[in-house]
């Protein structure tokens, strides 16, 4: 690649030819992403059908990619992300996050590592790679945080091993893309682009998720129970405020206490079934 089409690829988006190219790439092989156990609830989804990828072809220097985010929970325990492969050797390869706060330059908050296994092909493989945090990072609803996923040295020159699937027409308002903002000698970061977003989801979880009310315990079969709390996403009520039109509070809790819809009813799976409640009499 000679120097001008180096420095096309450190914009924020690739040639639409190959763009289309690796499209077909991915409708003719077929290919499906990596299936992977998520780590607590969505909160911030932005997984749209992608229209393009963001890569930095940079010969050998490493490089970030970063993504803003607002998350709407109190907590944030993982999150994912939607890149596109080009080349991933036999013993898979280790990407790693930071989550920054307000910006590239706020401090890092949590950490994460995901590993994608190799090897990965043919070109244009898309890939998630799900970023658990050790430990839930809390107090985080409506901050402006930053998602920075360091990207590995390419395996050639004027190549990418990694693109970040995305979008150029703003399908996330609550945050923004910047790309290719570190390990790039003698360059200037470029500024954030307004309308670009990063396909990315962010997990939670609802503290004290997954308590049964006393009340219930000898009233509702202990296999109703058990589904109840392995699959807390199909309850009724789960993780929703006592009050939607209200801010979460010490007076608007969550609902994340197993019971029946009627205490006063006999459990029926169909017409008084389990539901989620703030809390139990």
């Amino acid at each position: 690649m000679d120097e001008g089409g180096r420095r096309r690829g450190r914009r924020l988006r690739l040639p639409w030819r190959q763009v289309v190219a690796t499209v077909m790439v991915l409708v003719l092989a077929k290919i499906s992403s990596n299936p992977v156990q998520a780590h607590g609830s969505p909160d911030q989804v932005n997984d749209p059908p992608p229209l393009l990828f963001f890569a930095c072809p940079h010969e050998s220097q490493s490089s970030s990619m970063g993504q803003w985010f607002t998350p709407a929970r109190p907590n944030l325990v993982a999150t994912e992300m939607v890149l596109s492969t080009w080349g991933v050797p036999p013993g898979g390869i280790t990407l790693h996050l930071d989550i920054r706060d307000g910006g590239p330059d706020g401090a890092i908050l949590a950490s994460a590592t995901a590993t994608v296994a190799g090897p990965q092909g043919p070109p244009g493989t898309v890939v998630r790679p799900h970023f658990d945090l050790a430990s839930p990072l809390r107090g985080i609803s409506g901050r402006s945080l930053f998602l920075e996923l360091g990207l590995p040295p390419d395996p050639s020159p004027g190549t990418a091993m990694f693109g970040w699937e995305g979008r150029n027409d703003n399908p996330y308002p609550g945050g923004r893309v910047l790309q290719c903002f570190r390990g790039l000698p003698g360059t200037a970061p470029p500024p954030p682009d307004l309308d670009a977003d990063f396909n990315f989801i962010t997990f939670w979880e609802g503290d004290g998720a997954n308590h049964v009310c006393p009340q219930i315990r000898k009233r509702v079969p202990e296999a109703a129970i058990r589904w109840a709390l392995s699959n807390p996403d199909r309850v009724r009520g789960y993780n929703e405020l006592e009050r939607r039109d209200l801010a979460p509070g010490p007076y608007n809790r969550l609902r994340t206490w197993l019971s029946l819809h009627t205490l006063s009813v006999p459990y029926h799976p169909l017409g008084n079934g389990l539901v989620y409640r703030a809390g139990c009499p």
